[in-house]
């Protein structure tokens, strides 16, 4: 895939980082629900750092539960919600 992609592009020396998208999601809860913004929920880390987290619609979360989410790519802040949303609010 990669000689495909240098020979569209014209790069003799295409580098690539491997890593990216190789991150492993880790587990958080939820602190915050947000009214206006319905597409971000904001969670606590193990660390007890806490970071913004994008969901489909945040409709049916609630403080204190229980979400996997994989850390941004590059240099966004937005971490991205990994699996089905809850389907009845408070309950997975």
């Amino acid at each position: 895939m990669r000689g495909v992609v240098s020979l569209l592009l014209g790069v003799e020396d295409l580098e690539v980082d491997e890593e990216i998208g190789r991150e492993e999601p880790e587990e958080m809860e939820v602190v915050r629900v947000f009214p206006i913004n319905r597409r971000l929920v904001e969670c606590e880390r193990v660390t007890g750092e806490k970071v913004r987290v994008t969901v489909g619609d945040n409709e049916n979360f609630l403080k204190g539960m229980k979400l996997r989410a994989r850390p941004p790519w590059g240099s966004g802040r937005l971490w991205v919600m990994l699996g089905k949303r809850p389907r009845m609010r408070g309950r997975w």
